[in-house]
This record gives C-alpha cells, sequence and structure tokens, in this order.
C-alpha cells in the first residue's frame, strides 16, 4: 500500500484522500529486515508491465501505519499506565505488522543482511555512573532492548545510585548508533543463485544478544558478532560493507528525575 504524503513541516501519513492542516497526527514507524520476493503480494516492486523473474533478496523495510489504522490508543484509553509487559502492551505495533495482505510496509533499500541498533547515553553520562559500565556504551540498553514503558532495560536491576540515570521510563534514547552490513549484487547473486530461501551460512540465529564489547572483537559482545557477521560473508565470497553512525535523537531531553 502506497501512502501519499500531507503537506505541511510535519508530514504524516493517511491511506485516506482529502485531509488537510492535521499535521499533527501520529503513525506507528519502524524498521526491519525482511527476505523476500519483488514479486511478493502487496510490494508492488515491479510495474504490472515488467515481466523479469522474481528476485529474492535481504530488504530494510519502513513500516509507517497510516494514522486512521493505528490503534495504540484503543488500548491506552481503558489502560492509560499500559506497560510493554502487560496484556495487548505490545499490540501498538502488532496491530500493525499482522496486516492483510501484508503490512503497510515499503522497501528502503537491497540487500541489507543487518541491521543492528544500540540506544545509548551521551559519554559524559556514562563517566557520571556509579558505577560506570564495564563497557563504554553498553550501559542504557545492555540487551539491545529499549522499552520506555519500563523502569530500567537491563536483564538485572541497576544500582540504586545508577537507578534515576539509566530509567528509560517515557524517555527517548539521547543517542542511537547504527549499524548496517550492504551485500554486493553481483556476488550475492551468484552465491545465493536461484534459491527462495535464507541460505544456513547466513542465517545469524544466536548473534546480538548481549551488547558487550563494541569495539574488542576478542571478547563477547557487539564487535565479535560483527565480525562473526562478515567472516561469513567473506567466507561465502560475498562483497560487503559495513555501515556505522552514531544518531543524536534532538527530541530527547535526558532526565535523571
Amino acid at each position: 500500500m502506497r501512502h501519499p504524503r500531507l503537506p505541511g513541516p510535519r508530514t504524516r501519513f493517511t491511506a485516506a484522500a482529502g485531509f488537510q492542516g492535521l499535521d499533527s497526527l501520529l503513525n506507528t514507524c519502524g524498521y526491519y529486515i525482511e527476505f523476500n520476493s519483488n514479486g511478493s503480494e502487496g510490494l508492488d516492486l515491479k510495474p504490472p508491465f515488467v515481466k523479469s523473474p522474481s528476485r529474492y533478496r535481504f530488504r530494510l523495510m519502513e513500516l509507517i501505519q497510516p494514522s486512521e489504522s493505528m490503534t495504540l490508543y484503543n488500548y491506552t484509553a481503558a489502560n492509560p499506565v499500559l506497560r510493554s509487559q502487560d496484556p495487548n502492551g505490545m499490540k501498538w505495533f502488532q496491530d500493525a505488522m499482522s496486516a492483510s495482505p501484508r503490512p503497510p510496509a515499503h522497501v528502503l533499500a537491497e540487500n541489507i543482511v543487518a541491521l543492528v541498533i544500540i540506544p545509548k547515553l551521551s559519554p559524559a553520562e556514562e563517566l557520571g555512573l556509579n558505577p560506570p559500565p564495564p563497557t563504554v556504551g553498553s550501559a542504557l540498553s545492555p540487551t539491545y532492548s529499549y522499552d520506555s514503558t519500563a523502569d530500567y532495560n537491563g536483564p538485572s536491576a541497576p544500582s540504586a545510585a545508577n537507578a534515576a540515570a539509566l530509567s528509560p521510563k517515557s524517555q527517548l534514547p539521547p543517542l542511537v548508533q547504527i549499524t548496517m552490513v550492504a551485500v554486493e549484487e553481483a556476488s550475492f547473486s551468484r552465491y545465493l543463485g536461484t534459491s527462495t530461501s535464507i541460505p544456513g551460512s547466513l542465517r545469524f540465529d544466536g548473534l546480538f544478544t548481549t551488547v558487550g564489547d563494541l569495539t574488542d572483537s576478542s571478547k563477547p559482545g557487539f564487535a565479535r558478532d560483527l565480525n562473526t557477521v562478515v567472516e561469513a560473508l567473506g567466507s561465502a565470497k560475498i562483497d560487503y560493507r559495513v555501515f556505522t553512525t552514531v544518531v543524536s535523537i534532538k527530541g530527547a531531553k535526558w532526565s535523571r528525575n
């Protein structure tokens, strides 16, 4: 499904025509990687007159649910303090992902085999923790999870001294590190051939569960897991590039209260 953009500085998406002056509408928005075909129902990656064979690839998808379909307030109206771990606590995006025939998502890029997102504090904030984290960059989201309905995001509660500084309650993370691994089309096409399923050598189950060390691949954590991915691509003779950047969330006003 394709959604027209509304005019205005804060563009929002709607599937209905004729809406104007509604620049403050909200949308459910998210990003994920899917192994799919350019001929899959609902993707519309090819115009009808193009008869080229379907190509199965890893694709970076952007989910944008139309404002009139967003169901978040269906659940929070009856339970204003709804948390993710509560019944229906994740329905606001599960509803969007379960839409038929496909979620309201479109392709941003092909041949993206990994997307890793790490919410982080600023270095100054981490230096102010007592005790500081064992590795820089792992304090706020040690397991890659960020839940703004929770009191903390780690597998266990932080120390009393760090409880307020690490609480994501109703807050956006100050920084987000984003890493993408892209493969080159020609070499990946040769490797995949006519297969319509994910090759076993490119299934990275069990990786990226603990942030750990972000720079030293000899220690458990992000750096080692990323090295595992690129080594598998190299062994398969697939050319690749790794892109990493840190994005500052301008709307985040991190509070220790």
